[in-house]
This record gives C-alpha cells, sequence and structure tokens, in this order.
C-alpha cells in the first residue's frame, strides 16, 4: 500500500510570500551583524512601540523587564538546595513568620481567562 503524497496547502503558504519573508529574514540578520552606527533600522525603538502595544492590550504579567533580563542570564539548575534553603542578608530574619502566598483555588482563572479573551480579540481584528 502506497503513502499518499503530501500536498502543502496552497492557501496557508504561497512560494513568493515564503520568498519574501526569507529575504527580509535575511536583511534583518545582515542589518544585525553590522555595526550599530550602520545599521538600516532602529529596532529598540520597535521593540518600545511593540511592548507599549502590548501593555496596553494584555494585563501586567508582574514580571518587569529586568526580572526577565536577570532570569536569562542564568542558569536556573546554578542554584543548590543548600543555597537556596539558606538564610542570606538579603532574605527575611529567621525569627520572622514566613510570608505566605494565598493558594490558588479551583476556578480561580480570571486573570487567564481575561488574557485569553484579549488574545482572541487581537487575533480576530487581524
Amino acid at each position: 500500500m502506497k503513502s499518499p503524497k503530501l500536498q502543502a496547502p496552497a492557501k496557508f503558504v504561497k512560494e513568493e510570500d515564503l520568498s519574501d519573508v526569507l529575504c527580509e529574514f535575511d536583511a534583518v540578520i545582515e542589518d544585525f551583524t553590522s555595526p550599530v552606527e550602520k545599521r538600516h533600522f532602529r529596532y529598540d525603538e520597535h521593540l518600545k512601540t511593540v511592548k507599549r502595544r502590548s501593555c496596553a492590550s494584555v494585563s501586567d504579567s508582574g514580571i518587569s523587564d529586568t526580572d526577565s533580563a536577570d532570569s536569562l542570564n542564568r542558569n536556573s539548575f546554578s542554584f543548590s538546595d543548600e543555597r537556596l534553603n539558606s538564610p542570606t542578608a538579603l532574605s527575611p530574619a529567621a525569627s520572622s513568620p514566613p510570608l505566605m502566598s494565598p493558594k490558588p483555588k479551583l476556578g480561580d482563572t480570571k486573570d487567564l481567562e481575561d488574557f485569553i479573551a484579549d488574545l482572541d480579540r487581537t487575533l480576530e481584528s487581524e
């Protein structure tokens, strides 16, 4: 029994569209490899604009940009259990009671539901 031949779905991907995207990708990579003063596009301004636009439509995740950058620069496996569980100068004193966050309850998904609804609206408008 022969396996059916797979055909690329023409309605989703056109060869010329793919070619355009690949050319644009190559141009961006070339631009990134050039010195900052010779770049053709201001990526930092574009990034700020996109962040502002996404912040206006999506609720805050509670993680700042610096937290995200710090987490990217370190490996989560680099901390031993002893180091994580030992008190430090920055941690609260051992005599103070630990701060406990409330445990999530079943059905406590309002933020997630709002985010998904906003994402659906954004995708429908495009």
